[in-house]
């Protein structure tokens, strides 16, 4: 399965360098310079955490595209 997503290039580089990236909607730039988005985001995280009783930082979107019982 193939994702796409839009990260920085700091993002990039966390993936390149550890293999991994968790994100933190505390450090995003984008959430820290557009209050409007901040809660949404924080809307978002919360309805994630709570549906799958985790307490992530962050998550990461993705774009997909479903078709029968797949997703693309």
């Amino acid at each position: 399965m193939k994702f796409w997503t839009i990260q920085s290039k700091e993002v990039m580089d966390i993936i390149e360098s550890e293999n991994a990236y968790y994100p933190d909607f505390s450090k995003s730039r984008y959430v820290l310079n557009d209050k409007p988005m901040n809660s949404l985001y924080s809307f978002v995280l919360n309805s994630f955490n709570s549906v799958n009783h985790e307490s992530y930082k962050g998550v990461v979107f993705t774009f997909v595209k479903p078709e029968s019982v797949k997703l693309f």
